[in-house]
């Protein structure tokens, strides 16, 4: 179009169409912040972009396929004595633009959000993944490669004994990864093993 007709397809489409107009995909948080003429200098808006930014980098280090997220949601400003229920709640104080914003994230019920034990993976998997045998021990080297177990969103532990326990999006995580990375955890997770054994002697 902008060879041939001298258009520029970008200034006839809307912005959820204006994806398709570019030929190489542009960054999402800087397209949107160098489009407005006068961009936000809230710091707390910056700061939330920059977390979004973050999580996602985080998702697609991981082979998370990011584009498929889409959320809609409402803001609305309420006095905090009548918020009574919130997964999150993001407060600004009015006093000074230099002022951080105070996050709270609240905790919800593990059993929600991270209903599946290890025998559930298990059984959700099934006895091979994309032709290599699926047991306990490919599992339990899966965890160990990618260090599941420090992040919170996959994984939950109870502070005093009890079950831990997956959030399902380990399954998917699981399902996303390739021959080669499963291979490459099952041999190290071998090797960790094994030289564990040799300093306990």
């Amino acid at each position: 179009m902008l060879s041939i007709f001298n258009v520029d397809i970008a200034n006839e489409m809307t912005i959820s169409l204006l994806p398709l107009s570019f030929g190489t995909q542009p960054d999402p948080i800087e397209f949107l912040q160098k489009t407005k003429t006068n961009p936000p200098k809230n710091k707390a808006v910056a700061q939330f972009v920059r977390e979004v930014f973050a999580a996602t980098k985080e998702l697609e280090s991981q082979n998370m396929d990011t584009s498929r997220f889409l959320t809609v949601f409402n803001v609305s400003l309420q006095s905090v004595k009548k918020v009574s229920s919130a997964d999150v709640i993001v407060g600004v104080k009015g006093s000074s633009s230099e002022d951080e914003p105070l996050i709270v994230e609240r905790r919800v019920n593990p059993n929600i959000t991270h209903p599946l034990r290890q025998s559930d993976i298990l059984e959700k998997i099934g006895l091979s993944l994309k032709g290599v045998k699926f047991t306990v021990f490919t599992l339990q080297a899966i965890i160990w490669e990618f260090d599941i177990k420090n992040k919170p969103h996959l994984f939950w532990r109870p502070d005093k004994g009890g079950t831990i326990q997956y959030s399902p999006e380990v399954v998917s995580f699981i399902g996303s990864l390739s021959v080669s990375e499963l291979g490459s955890a099952i041999n190290g997770f071998k090797e960790f093993r094994r030289e564990r054994r040799l300093r306990k002697k």
